[in-house]
């Protein structure tokens, strides 16, 4: 013969029922709002072109979508838009405070965050220059992944522009450099050109001497 519950037990499973109906709404509603941008930012990641007004689109949904989650990868991706969306009218002061605000506190609520600790060392090496503050976000998204071949290129582009960094810092440029080496190394003989200082690079990959000599050759040969 089936007992019926009784009753405290039937109100406390409506209360957990309902708790978990009452928490789970607020970041239903952020993933609805921010899902028709999804696309623009997978764009992103995959280094494909995307125009002014999806990077609008994309900005304006993360901030929406924070609006009902504290989610701080809604604000960094915001970050992220507004960073791309640089235009001459909209690129002053407020805008790029507005910028590295956002990544600070999305990275305040998340901060395993590589990517987007690498997006505030180049927003405030544009605001401030070369300093302390861009060169303690580039740490620390090494920290946090040192392995993200993705990054690696930025992240010696940020380093390089410090005229001066201590030896851990230098051992971390030098583990970038051989990190970009293995994603791209194309691209990091062209980074070494432009940085005026390709015997940083050299140093860099003198112990794995099949590299070097491709390097060097691809220093010698003529810009494409």
């Amino acid at each position: 013969m089936r007992r019926n519950r009784p009753l405290p037990t039937l109100l406390a499973g409506a209360l957990v029922a309902g708790l978990i109906l009452y928490l789970g709404i607020p970041r239903l509603a952020a993933s609805l709002i921010a899902l028709p941008e999804n696309d623009t930012l997978d764009q992103i990641r995959k280094r494909r072109p995307v125009d002014l007004a999806a990077l609008r689109r994309l900005a304006e949904s993360r901030q929406a979508a924070a609006e009902w989650t504290a989610d701080g990868q809604l604000l960094t991706d915001r970050a992220l838009a507004l960073l791309l969306a640089r235009t001459a009218s909209a690129d002053n002061a407020a805008s790029r405070d507005l910028k590295i605000a956002l990544l600070e506190a999305g990275l305040a609520r998340k901060p395993l965050a590589p990517h987007a600790w690498a997006r505030l060392a180049l927003a405030r090496l544009r605001r401030d220059g070369p300093g302390p503050a861009s060169l303690a976000a580039v740490r620390q998204s090494i920290y946090t992944g040192p392995n993200v071949g993705e990054l690696a290129l930025l992240r010696v582009r940020i380093l390089m522009a410090h005229p001066r960094l201590d030896r851990e810092t230098g051992a971390m440029l030098g583990q970038q450099i051989r990190l970009g080496w293995l994603a791209a190394p194309d691209r990091l003989i062209v980074l070494a050109r432009e940085s005026g200082a390709p015997l940083v690079f050299n140093r860099a990959l003198a112990r794995n001497p099949e590299a070097l000599v491709r390097f060097e050759a691809g220093l010698r040969a003529p810009p494409r």
